[in-house]
């Protein structure tokens, strides 16, 4: 699953269909239900049509038999999703508001604000996007258990049926809630909110990646904070690293482990970044932003952090080896 979802945020089909027809055959459900919440997080508003067609061929087993079968479709589509543009801003949206204390105030304000001054929130375009997902979210759910999967008893269908068409078209509107029903995920509706500020006649950028080895045939950013070994590495990694021990020792808010601090800040560095980025004024801003969130530490010391990482990647990756071949024994 980490192997084919970093895959086509890299625009790798190679190792992308490798670690998706593994999976397939592993376990079919979870397999279609991960490639919807690849569409929704690292395609987004890029390619709604294509978000689209994963959750439709995603939900109809007949229709992956009538047009090919289960695995030209999947195949068709992992491809497709490494080929096009793709937007990580739902998944660094939910990050900001998940993770940075100056919003609680805001929040605060919004719980007490009337269901039509939400809803006039919601469909306001001036306002910035953060502040429209407050209101949204005050709306469908309030702010009690804030979570990226959503709870059972919720007002999301209902709070973008409110949103009027001069602010999501009904196609976008369609997209966002085949992703609810295939997903459950919070990322969904944020689609229908992110679109009203895209921009026309968007260029794409790749970001940068850094430099990877191979484990046995495995990409070394395969290895990250969600993998058993990705973990295991980044314990071996705190345990060799004095700056980064240090560091952490000094700095650390103790709400996770060490390794889960390292996982964080790989993420930042390695596995959230993507090949063929929509470059737009409000994902730029977004992921600057999330970046620059810290798992575990304060936010103001993350650079630091991330430094230090760039410059022991090389020690990371060497852990990550000994992490994998002790795994494979």
């Amino acid at each position: 699953m980490s192997l084919m979802q970093k895959a086509i945020r890299r625009g790798d089909p190679i190792n992308a269909i490798s670690g998706g027809f593994f999976y397939l055959r592993n376990n079919e459900r979870g397999f279609w239900k991960r490639l919807c919440i690849c569409a929704i997080e690292d395609i987004g508003i890029a390619n709604l049509e294509l978000v689209a067609q994963v959750h439709i061929a995603a939900g109809s087993k007949r229709l992956r038999s009538s047009i090919g079968g289960c695995d030209r479709t999947a195949c068709a589509l992992i491809s497709a999703l490494c080929a096009s543009s793709k937007d990580r801003a739902t998944d660094d949206l939910f990050d900001i508001l998940s993770r940075v204390p100056i919003l609680n105030d805001m929040k605060a304000d919004f719980a007490e604000r009337s269901h039509i001054d939400l809803l006039d929130d919601v469909n306001q375009l001036r306002n910035p996007i953060i502040h429209r997902t407050i209101a949204a979210v005050q709306l469908a759910t309030g702010w009690d258990g804030f979570d990226a999967y959503l709870p059972k008893y919720n007002n999301w269908f209902g709070v973008i049926s409110s949103i009027t068409e001069e602010v999501a078209s009904p196609c976008v509107v369609a997209a966002s809630n085949l992703g609810i029903k295939r997903t459950g995920l919070v990322l969904a509706p944020f689609l229908v909110l992110l679109n009203g500020h895209k921009q026309a006649c968007l260029q794409t950028v790749d970001d940068a990646f850094p430099k990877a080895v191979d484990i046995d045939g495995l990409p070394s950013w395969a290895l990250g904070g969600h993998t058993r070994c990705g973990l295991d590495s980044f314990r071996r990694y705190v345990a060799c690293s004095n700056k980064m021990y240090g560091l952490i020792k000094r700095t650390s808010t103790k709400e996770v482990s060490p390794a889960q601090i390292i996982a964080g800040l790989i993420f930042r560095l390695e596995s959230g970044q993507l090949a063929n980025r929509m470059d737009w004024d409000v994902g730029r801003s977004l992921k600057e932003q999330a970046t620059q969130c810290g798992w575990g530490i304060p936010d103001d010391v993350v650079p630091e952090d991330l430094s230090i990482l760039i410059n022991e990647l090389d020690i990371l990756n060497e852990c990550r080896v000994t992490a994998m071949r002790h795994y494979l024994r």
